[in-house]
Parts: C-alpha cells; sequence; structure tokens
C-alpha cells in the first residue's frame, strides 16, 4: 500500500462517488475503482458497498480513513518541511488553534514573526475544543490554543489572561445605545449561538442555568463568523467570545459588555519532555500582548457608547 492508493480511498470517502473522485484525482474512473480493490484486496475488507453508482462507506472504512489521513498529513508536513528548508526557512512553527484566536490575534503574532525571521515558516491548523484529546495524542503541533481546563500529563499549560464574553448586535440596534446589556435580552433577541462544543457556549449555557433557563436559539451554527454573519443579517443577538466579536465591529456589527460575567479561560498548551522552539517561546509572548490589547478594545468601546 502507498500514499497514492491512500490519498484515493480518502478521496472517494469524501466524495462518495468515483467518478467525482476521479476528476479531482485526474484520473479514469475505471484506474480509482482498481485502487479502491487493490487495497480492499490487501487488507481483507470491504471499504465501500456499491450502490446505484454511489460508493456507501462500511463499517470498516471510519477507522482506516482516520489512519490514512494522518498517514497523508504527515507526509505532507515533511514535504512542506523540506521546502521550507530549501528556501533557507530553517525555524518551523506548527500551531493548532481553536477558531477565536484565528480571528485575529495569531495573524497579528505570525506576521510580526515572519516580518521579523526570513528564516521561519509556519503551519496553522483550526480545530474544535473537542478535538484536544486528539491533538494531544498525535503530537503533531509545537503550540495548541485551547479552551481550558486541560487535564493531560503529556502537555504543560500556561494560562491567558481570562476574558470575558460580549453581546454581539446589529448596529442601530435599539440596545446599542447602552453601554451594558443584561443576558436575558440577548436570549430574548431572538438568540443566535454556537452549536454545543465551544467553551464559551458551555459558558454561556451554564450561565442561564443557573438563572434557571436554557438556551432556545433560532440559529445554531458551527462557527463564530457564521453566527455574526446571521446576526449581522438582523435575524438576532448573540453571546460572543471577544476576539471573533472584534473581528466583525467593522462589518456592521457593534460589540457591547453583558450585565452578568461571563469569562472565558483559555491556554497554551506545549509537549512536555520535548524542548520548545525558540519561536513559538516568543509567539506565546506575542498572544499574550494581543490578547492583552483585545481587553483593551472591548474595555475603549464601553466608553465610546453615548
Amino acid at each position: 500500500m502507498n500514499l497514492h492508493q491512500l490519498h484515493a480511498v480518502l478521496t472517494v470517502f469524501e466524495l462518495g462517488s468515483v467518478t467525482a473522485a476521479a476528476a479531482r484525482l485526474r484520473l479514469t474512473q475505471s484506474a480509482v475503482s482498481r485502487i479502491i480493490g487493490a487495497v480492499e484486496a490487501e487488507i481483507g475488507l470491504t471499504l465501500f458497498e456499491r450502490y446505484r453508482r454511489r460508493l456507501i462507506p462500511t463499517q470498516h472504512v471510519i477507522r482506516f480513513v482516520e489512519q490514512a489521513a494522518q498517514i497523508v498529513s504527515s507526509m505532507h508536513e515533511l514535504e512542506a518541511s523540506a521546502r521550507a528548508l530549501k528556501q533557507g526557512r530553517i525555524d518551523r512553527v506548527r500551531i493548532i488553534s481553536v477558531p477565536p484566536f484565528l480571528q485575529t490575534i495569531l495573524p497579528r503574532v505570525v506576521a510580526r514573526r515572519l516580518s521579523a525571521n526570513p528564516q521561519l515558516s509556519v503551519k496553522m491548523d483550526v480545530a474544535r475544543r473537542v478535538d484536544t484529546p486528539d491533538w494531544i495524542n498525535r503530537r503533531d503541533f509545537d503550540i495548541a490554543i485551547v479552551g481550558l481546563p486541560v487535564d493531560r500529563p503529556e502537555v504543560s499549560v500556561e494560562p491567558l489572561p481570562p476574558v470575558e464574553a460580549v453581546a454581539v448586535l446589529p448596529r442601530g440596534h435599539t440596545l446599542a445605545r447602552q453601554r451594558s446589556i443584561r443576558l436575558r435580552d440577548i436570549v430574548s433577541g431572538p438568540l443566535v449561538t454556537h452549536s454545543t462544543g465551544p467553551l464559551f457556549r458551555s459558558e454561556l449555557d451554564r450561565m442561564l442555568a443557573r438563572q434557571g433557563s436554557a438556551p432556545a436559539p433560532v440559529v445554531e451554527a458551527s462557527t463564530g463568523w457564521v453566527v455574526c454573519a446571521i446576526v449581522r443579517a438582523g435575524a438576532g443577538l448573540a453571546v460572543m467570545d471577544p476576539f471573533t466579536a472584534l473581528a466583525a465591529t467593522n462589518s456592521g456589527l457593534v460589540v457591547r459588555r453583558l450585565s452578568e460575567k461571563i469569562v472565558l479561560n483559555y491556554g497554551v498548551l506545549t509537549l512536555r519532555g520535548r524542548p520548545v522552539l525558540r519561536e513559538a517561546a516568543i509567539m506565546v509572548k506575542e498572544i499574550h500582548r494581543e490578547v492583552g490589547k483585545s481587553i483593551e478594545a472591548v474595555r475603549l468601546m464601553r466608553r465610546e457608547v453615548r
């Protein structure tokens, strides 16, 4: 079995069709079918069932695809590292982060470090908080930014300054005149929020439970930027982490303080027993500074309300 075959299996699994997979891989349909057949014959398992020109994954395929994806990803990382070395970029940092920090915090940090260090290259991946155990098990990162708590012996945890969730509403909304907005007004807004999983959704649910209620959102979305887009369109109001909220303030949204404090705790993980790269250590310090700037930006926005 080789990488070419694994890539074909992954493509068929993703697209569910030999025709679509062949088009993406620039192969004939018969060539893709032969590859799948060869892999199935080698491992002695049926990965796909044929049904009306579609390929339906069997119970065996999920675990196989997980392992294959890791192998292909590792090979791509090896190739990327080799290209970076060839270009003279001898410092390479792999960053994994929950989405809020990919809005403004990490782009600013990475841009500054690339400007300061011509020998640097960076790999950035987004992953959900619930995927944290999988990241740690694979150990394929230098720093990871996650929601806390994380209790794993394999990693060292450096907490970031705690931040508070904020209210996000359309510009011109009547509540936008207030410096502070009650959570119950947001919830009855109607409420637009993340699907369950992200840190701030968990903290929102916890706060509402303490108040004897539960969220009843009209829309649940998988990402913060989608939540902000729906709020901007006028479908409702939202509670959001400050990083995502600040990134959306120039697109027809306003950010306001919540009367009730919903504290969000994030941290930076590094692997125990693996030396922290100099560039990674510098980036962690820069991330701390950027979080502080975001906290100050939210504070200044409250003063601007008339």
